[in-house]
């Protein structure tokens, strides 16, 4: 509206034609000076409209703001004297002067700002600009230290004598829209590494083991979304390279083997449910010592799927990861593995199943939420088949389904349901079919008997 407003001001005073090229040409550089200079360094991303409709209140933060894509929004303000707080305890405890994590934060700011999407007016200023990714800063390092330090934690501490407020931070902090580049608590921390060794005694022994003291601050933070808590820090690993936390998370739960292609490219088909290769004379199993998602394997008749958690966060966690990979240009892994998990799961049966082999563990309840949940995760998204990273284990599965003995079987177990539900349901149901089985046999016995005597 400003624009337009100056446009019609200048029309007024000047209305040739140089005039209006050299107010479009003025108008146009500083749109352009606001653009990222270098493409490549986004990766803080705006959800597509097309998941954000899905399921918004996955994408949206509840009570903190992280970055400038949700920053001065009305519900999330109550954190920012809370953010004050946390830099006041940060620079008291570890000795720190102001001064010198503001330089810090300053000198980030111009390659912080390259990892954004796009930035609204608001927080175009650079010094609105440096408070907002040092206080935030601050308070991720301040949050994940008294993760890992209880000690650390004030008694009186709001976030840590409200279970509901932790609850709503871990649903935060793996959003994609709520992030801030790694570098910014990297070198935060490095003003207070040497202290943290005083408290490692006082953690039972678990020291930072990885000697990135950041990654192992978000891993520890991170223990009850996915497999994290089972997936250790690999000494070679692309964690270290991570830009945000939704990349670590990525990183730390991406395949261990490499993929293997569909022999049928053209004309593949996903696996088939549970229960359909149940009755084909799939056995399902868990390895409960392996902590990767992505190893499926089937072997000689047996499908072997590790064990995971279906939380109050899965569903955040996933979606946000999902949405990452859709916008980036690299694999579509994580997507991958809720695809194969919906072939799995087309209804509450089918997640039965896997909670009686100790695939799933459900901790929403109810089986139709989580069948709900596999069959939904996906939507919109969009994975070419030759990416597609279970391509060969589906090959095996419905070569191994189509088998004609194994349909046989499969039909037979079908039968063997409906007589057992319509027939042999009750002790009564079973006692009928046998008098009437008696039944039959008598009256075939006095038949033949009758038939005999002259």
């Amino acid at each position: 509206m400003q624009i337009q407003k100056d446009f019609r001001e200048f029309g007024k005073s000047n209305s040739t034609m140089a005039a209006i090229q050299e107010f479009v040409k003025y108008s146009i550089y500083e749109k352009l000076d606001k653009l990222p200079s270098n493409s490549y360094a986004v990766c803080i991303y705006i959800v597509p409209e097309k998941f954000r409709k899905v399921n918004e209140e996955a994408y949206t933060p509840r009570l903190v703001s992280i970055g400038p894509l949700h920053h001065g929004r009305i519900h999330l303000q109550a954190m920012e004297d809370y953010k004050l707080r946390c830099l006041h305890g940060f620079l008291n405890r570890f000795v720190v002067v102001l001064d010198d994590v503001i330089k810090v934060a300053t000198e980030l700011e111009r390659s912080v700002r390259q990892h954004y999407q796009s930035i609204t007016e608001t927080e175009s200023s650079c010094g609105v600009f440096t408070e907002m990714i040092l206080l935030d800063g601050i308070f991720i390092v301040d949050l994940f230290l008294k993760n890992y330090f209880p000690e650390m934690r004030d008694r009186n501490d709001k976030i840590y004598t409200n279970q509901w407020m932790r609850k709503d931070l871990l649903h935060d902090m793996m959003l994609l829209e709520n992030q801030l580049p790694s570098i910014v608590p990297e070198k935060l921390l490095e003003f207070v590494k040497g202290s943290l060794w005083n408290y490692i005694p006082c953690n039972n022994g678990a020291p930072l083991s990885s000697g990135f003291p950041f990654l192992d601050l978000a891993h520890k933070y991170f223990n009850g979304v996915g497999n994290t808590a089972n997936l250790p820090i690999p000494v070679t690993s692309n964690c270290f390279e991570a830009r945000h936390l939704v990349e670590f998370l990525r990183h730390l739960h991406r395949p261990s083997l490499p993929r293997l292609e569909s022999q049928y490219r053209g004309k593949f088909e996903y696996s088939r449910s549970a229960t359909e290769l149940q009755e084909a004379g799939v056995k399902f199993k868990t390895d409960t010592e392996e902590s990767c998602l992505f190893n499926i394997l089937f072997t000689n008749g047996v499908l072997t799927i590790p064990h995971i958690t279906v939380n109050e966060w899965t569903e955040t966690f996933f979606r946000n990861l999902i949405a990452f990979e859709q916008c980036e240009r690299e694999n579509k892994n994580i997507s991958s593995y809720i695809i194969i998990m919906d072939s799995f799961v087309n209804t509450p049966e089918d997640v039965d199943l896997l909670v009686q082999n100790g695939i799933i563990e459900n901790l929403l309840g109810e089986s139709e939420k989580v069948a709900d949940l596999f069959n939904n995760l996906h939507k919109e998204t969009i994975t070419d088949p030759d990416d597609f990273y279970f391509a060969e284990l589906c090959d095996h599965l419905n070569e191994y389904s189509r088998d004609w003995w194994h349909e046989w079987k499969a039909a037979w177990f079908k039968w063997k349901l409906i007589l057992k539900r319509n027939y042999f349901g009750n002790p009564w149901s079973i006692i009928s079919v046998i008098a009437a089985i008696v039944l039959l046999i008598l009256t075939v016995i006095q038949t033949v008997f009758s038939t005999k005597v002259p």
